[in-house]
């Protein structure tokens, strides 16, 4: 028999042409016409008289019919075909056994997305890599007064053509001054999206080891993503964490890869912070307090701690920093649309 606790689990993330995927339980696929196709992947079941899957949509406002579902069979992926470009869908799957008898339904996921076109609203701060050569990196964000950021030593990195930036030994790229618009924006907003589209150079390099950084040194901070091996850590630091922003969130039940990899980390006004991969919520938590205590005078920088000793090995496509908490549908659709600007 099926048993509600059983139900196929799956989770959502996007597939582009940009993203090689690593950690992918459930992902969307979209064309450029008019229609777009969805494949959804799940969790098997691991009762012995399981007969098959069924899967389902719905759109907004609609209910779902349990009676003619979208796709069934016995496989643990499906893809749904010919659906309508900039509407939303909903999707659950359930499973069925010999005798016909159907699960609850899975976790629902979303389908929401504009393609091609990222979420920009309330971005900081935007870094697309595709100078192609020479020490500074642009903000083309196109808010404020940019921030651009600058290589400290040349020799350690290689920009790709197309859009990228390897770091290949140590070094630091960091702003000329305060990052003043985004901790300014932050404080008033008490809320944060970090986003990051990049390629670790390996999964040993720990420390963390900083990707984006708005801090002093070792010690004091106002935010961190960085790696520690095989998971992403972010600390940030508020009324109720330490000077350091610990204690940090961090990948603990997800494998970190050296494959392109979407990072997103939001932090709401209520607390509540997420760390999304690849567009799956991998980690949540609460995090009180407010930004009021973050430090005006901090840098922002990539690729290492301001003293230089947490170096970071890898290529970044992305990096763009919001003040506010971006919500799952918009972290869905900056994966979808990948990591270039066009």
């Amino acid at each position: 028999m099926l048993r509600n606790r059983s139900n196929p689990k799956f989770f959502f993330s996007v597939s582009t042409i940009f993203a090689l995927l690593a950690f992918t339980f459930i992902h969307i696929s979209a064309n450029t016409a008019s229609a777009v196709q969805v494949t959804l992947a799940w969790d098997a079941n691991s009762e012995t008289d399981l007969a098959g899957y069924r899967a389902f949509l719905r759109q907004e406002d609609q209910n779902y019919n349990f009676y003619n579902p979208a796709w069934e069979g016995i496989a643990t992926t499906c893809t749904i075909f010919d659906l309508d470009e900039g509407t939303p869908y909903y999707f659950v799957v359930r499973a069925y056994n010999t005798s016909g008898i159907e699960s609850g339904n899975s976790n629902e996921v979303l389908y929401d997305l504009d393609l091609g076109t990222r979420v920009t609203a309330n971005q900081l701060v935007l870094y697309a890599f595709e100078e192609g050569s020479g020490k500074r990196v642009y903000d083309v964000s196109g808010f404020g007064t940019p921030l651009d950021l600058i290589v400290e030593d040349e020799a350690a990195i290689s920009w790709i053509a197309g859009g990228g930036l390897e770091i290949n030994s140590s070094t630091v790229i960091k702003s000329a001054g305060a990052a003043r618009k985004v901790i300014d924006a932050v404080k008033a907003s008490d809320e944060l999206t970090i986003e990051a589209w990049i390629t670790p150079a390996n999964t040993t390099q720990s420390g963390p080891v900083r990707i984006v950084t708005l801090s002093k040194d070792t010690g004091y901070r106002n935010f961190t993503l960085g790696q520690q091996s095989d998971a992403y850590d972010v600390r940030l630091r508020t009324t109720y964490t330490s000077d350091n922003g610990t204690p940090s969130l961090w990948t603990s039940n997800v494998v970190l890869t050296n494959q392109l990899t979407h990072v997103v980390y939001t932090r709401d006004v209520f607390g509540a912070i997420k760390l999304y991969m690849d567009g799956a919520l991998v980690a949540s938590g609460t995090e009180g307090g407010d930004c009021s205590v973050w430090d005006n005078y901090y840098a922002l920088a990539l690729a290492n701690e301001l003293t230089g000793d947490r170096p970071w090995l890898g290529t970044y496509y992305m990096v763009a920093i919001f003040d506010r908490a971006i919500n799952q549908a918009e972290v869905n659709q900056n994966f979808a649309a990948g990591p270039g600007l066009n």
